[in-house]
């Protein structure tokens, strides 16, 4: 397991690197740092002062080093729209961010599981035809229209159900608890947001675990296990369901990992300063360094969460050797 580990770590250093390059060369030819000082009346001394002073004089690749290294020891640029250092901004919103991925693929996860098994083992039935029904609706509905049909009945209606009175302070309950566990207040401000961003997952995850417990229930081996004797549970849970989570793995890995393109409707509806908000501003001001550090912390997660998915193979299945 260490040298699978090493070996997969190993190979996604050059990996890491090759789309950093593309998405440094990208944003250099996108954006100009320099674009604010072309309106001055001493435009071309202020800009070819400023061109110096960023080491945008130099070839593409000299400044890819320099932003490189500079990012490797922590130093990530400033902000060209706040001033504020990139680093900073980045890890504040990035532990709003992480609460949401957290709490979305956990729940996802364990609803997707029990109503994915649930359907295959009551195939045809009643309920299997009324989560397929659902699952269906979940996919079919946009996440932002989602988001403003729960804003409308759940908190800003006449019932107000979760008691918020305006939308811009639906996300503060996530500061107010910081640093005193988990209480009421924290749940009422999380629950819309984490709801927008796993009806779709809870959709797509159940109907992928459906399908492989439907493979994994007509398979040899279980065959084999009915025939000895064994009770259905023991058939279903010993036999059948860990083999049917090595698939949905893979898919939770890969969706988690992407999941910070997905919170950017979140985000921006529930008004939530995480990933999604800064990249918005940032696209919007054109500010380099903090799409340039969105890209870079996105890409590292993507491959983190493969690499968890591939370790997790050897977990539930022995018969695959990691080593």
């Amino acid at each position: 397991m260490p040298t699978f580990i090493f070996r997969r770590v190993a190979a996604s250093i050059p990996v890491l690197i090759v789309a950093s390059f593309v998405a440094f060369w990208s944003i250099r030819l996108t954006f100009d740092p320099t674009a604010k000082y072309r309106t001055s009346r001493d435009a071309a001394h202020l800009v070819a002062e400023k061109r110096k002073e960023l080491g945008l004089d130099r070839s593409i690749f000299v400044q890819y080093w320099r932003w490189l290294s500079g990012f490797v020891h922590g130093d990530w640029g400033t902000s060209s729209r706040t001033g504020d250092r990139v680093f900073t901004m980045v890890r504040a919103a990035f532990g709003n961010t992480l609460q949401l991925i957290i709490w979305g693929a956990v729940i996802a996860a364990i609803v997707a599981i029990i109503l994915g098994v649930y359907s295959a083992v009551r195939q045809y039935s009643i309920s299997d035809y009324a989560f397929t029904g659902l699952s269906y609706v979940g996919l079919a509905m946009p996440p932002f229209w989602f988001a403003l049909v729960a804003i409308e009945f759940l908190a800003v209606g006449p019932k107000n159900v979760f008691n918020l009175n305006h939308p811009i302070l639906y996300f503060v309950g996530l500061h107010s608890s910081a640093g005193e566990g988990i209480d009421l207040d924290y749940v009422r401000h999380l629950v819309l947001p984490v709801m927008t961003l796993t009806v779709q997952i809870i959709a797509s995850w159940s109907r992928f675990e459906r399908s492989a417990m439907l493979d994994v229930l007509n398979s040899d081996y279980v065959r084999t296990a009915r025939a000895k004797g064994l009770r259905p549970r023991q058939v279903i849970f010993r036999h059948a369901f860990r083999n049917a989570l090595i698939p949905l793995v893979t898919v939770i890995a890969i969706d988690a990992g992407a999941l910070f393109g997905g919170l950017i409707i979140t985000e921006f509806i529930f008004s939530v300063p995480g990933m999604g908000r800064l990249f918005i501003d940032a696209l919007t001001a054109g500010d380099a360094y903090v799409i340039l550090a969105w890209l870079m912390v996105g890409a590292f997660f993507v491959i983190l969460f493969n690499l968890i998915a591939d370790v997790l193979y050897g977990v539930l299945d022995p018969r695959i050797r990691l080593g």
